[in-house]
């Protein structure tokens, strides 16, 4: 991908080339309608999605995150901790709060 994360949105380029739809529309915008990857002029509407990459792509997604669960689990009944305990370190922290003064 252009941007190097993950594909939620992929389509295929005339020339097999993957692409985030929406990183590759603002791509075209910048370069007047180009391919990034091969300079030649490139619209949106010639660009397919592609329905098996995004299928495999959110697959992915959740296992890895089922795999971070059941890995946080394990930790916490190996220490014989609470899962109230478990439940709030699985919660997203605020980083907003580390610059509060």
């Amino acid at each position: 991908t252009l941007d190097g994360c993950l594909l939620t949105d992929p389509v295929r380029g005339p020339d097999g080339t993957l692409y985030e739809r929406s990183v590759l529309a603002q791509a075209l915008a910048v370069n007047g309608g180009c391919c990034p990857a091969s300079g030649l002029p490139l619209s949106i509407a010639d660009c397919p999605r592609d329905h098996k990459v995004r299928k495999r792509a959110l697959q992915w997604a959740r296992e890895a995150r089922q795999s971070k669960s059941r890995v946080r689990g394990k930790l916490c009944n190996s220490l014989a901790i609470d899962d109230t305990a478990c439940q709030a370190n699985r919660e997203e922290p605020n980083h907003d709060s580390f610059f509060d003064m």
